[in-house]
């Protein structure tokens, strides 16, 4: 949907209808245009929140409730990227993690791969839905890497915060 699926996370906020967008060509036929036409306009009637697009996009991507379109849509996101990213995943929330994993998760491994970055001790968006837990989840069976070395600031700055918190006052 449009040539970089990535550009529909993006845009299917903003007012847009799927006849301005194009499917790759393997993918036409699929009869998904209406059903990410319906999707769309469902958005863009609700006025829709990021929140509701997450929720909206985790539904049209559950085989159960939409069978071969939901098969169909994870796999034009699978043409286009072999490797996915999640910086900052312990910030996800369960809807989130549903997504990224219906689509990269161990269904679509080893061709495509799923990697998370990310630090359960700096998770701070609990208030606006963001679920440590589903971090913790998906680390069961993956492979953990620890970074040794901070890179981000110098062994002096470090000192001084460590002297500021350790102090009483």
């Amino acid at each position: 949907f449009a040539s970089d699926l990535g550009k529909l996370l993006k845009i299917v906020g903003w007012k847009i209808k799927a006849s301005e967008c194009t499917f790759p060509p393997k993918f036409r036929n699929l009869g998904l245009e209406d059903f990410i036409e319906e999707r769309i306009e469902q958005a863009n009637r609700s006025q829709a929140t990021n929140d509701g697009i997450i929720r909206q996009l985790r539904g049209a991507l559950d085989e159960k409730i939409n069978g071969q379109k939901a098969k169909d849509l994870k796999d034009i996101v699978r043409s286009q990227y072999d490797v996915c990213m999640i910086d900052e995943c312990q910030d996800t929330d369960r809807y989130q993690w549903d997504i990224f994993q219906s689509i990269f998760g161990a269904e679509a491994f080893p061709k495509k791969m799923l990697i998370m970055v990310g630090d359960r001790n700096q998770a701070i968006y609990a208030f606006r839905g963001a679920d440590v837990n589903s971090y913790i989840q998906a680390q069961k069976g993956a492979e953990v890497w620890t970074l040794t070395a901070n890179n981000r600031s110098s062994q002096k700055l470090i000192a001084i915060f460590n002297e500021v918190f350790r102090s009483k006052d």
